[in-house]
């Protein structure tokens, strides 16, 4: 549908001026034109001027892990059971007993889902700047800044009670990323809305 536009004052005075322009009066005819064109321009100019564009709300810095125990108690566990793990393959080593090297076996197996357990685990920091994953006790830091990030997919791999989440983070610059994403579903909510915040592409199936 075309919206139509009532000429201004300005604008029906110069035509009226136009319609008696003769070339013995053109003095006198520039005289009265040019302030009419210059105040036409000026009002088209303030009509067009573009609205400034929204600002993207800024994030408020988060922490999101799965972590039941701090940090420092998750290392001092990890080292006393690598302790224990070494002390039961020395014994094993020295003992003289088929069933208790059996048991201290089974024990040391035990012990390393357990060490790993400790290891392996994620921590996402978003803040207005981007975002930083650590990893595993060896605090292995990845971070991206926000504009570097071109989309996110978030899926689930395996069996359902072995289900394993995965969070792969693509670049403009076509370079991906592999994370374990092991979030609480309020934290995976509050995520995927900071994502969108930040006009990221989600391709989620959880």
């Amino acid at each position: 549908m075309k919206t139509h536009f009532s000429p201004s004052q300005s604008e029906q005075n110069a035509h009226q001026l136009w319609s008696q322009f003769t070339r013995y009066n053109q003095e006198a005819f520039w005289q009265q034109y040019e302030p009419l064109i210059d105040k036409t321009a000026t009002k088209i100019s303030s009509i067009t001027q573009p609205k400034p564009s929204k600002k993207v709300r800024a994030v408020t810095p988060q922490t999101f892990h799965y972590l039941i125990f701090p940090y420092r108690i998750r290392f001092i566990s990890f080292i006393v059971t690598i302790g224990i793990i070494l002390s039961l393959l020395f014994l094993t080593s020295i003992s003289t007993s088929e069933a208790k090297s059996y048991g201290n076996i089974i024990s040391i197996i035990i012990l390393l889902l357990l060490a790993n357990y400790l290891w392996v685990f994620s921590i996402y920091d978003v803040s207005d700047e981007g975002l930083i994953i650590t990893r595993n006790l060896s605090l292995d830091k990845t971070q991206f800044s926000w504009k570097e990030i071109q989309a996110v997919k978030i899926y689930c791999s395996g069996a359902d009670e072995g289900t394993t989440t995965h969070l792969n983070i693509l670049l403009k610059t076509n370079e991906v990323f592999y994370f374990k994403y092991p979030l609480f579903e309020d934290d995976h909510l509050t995520f995927l809305k900071i994502l969108g915040q930040k006009r990221i592409a989600i391709d989620s199936t959880i």
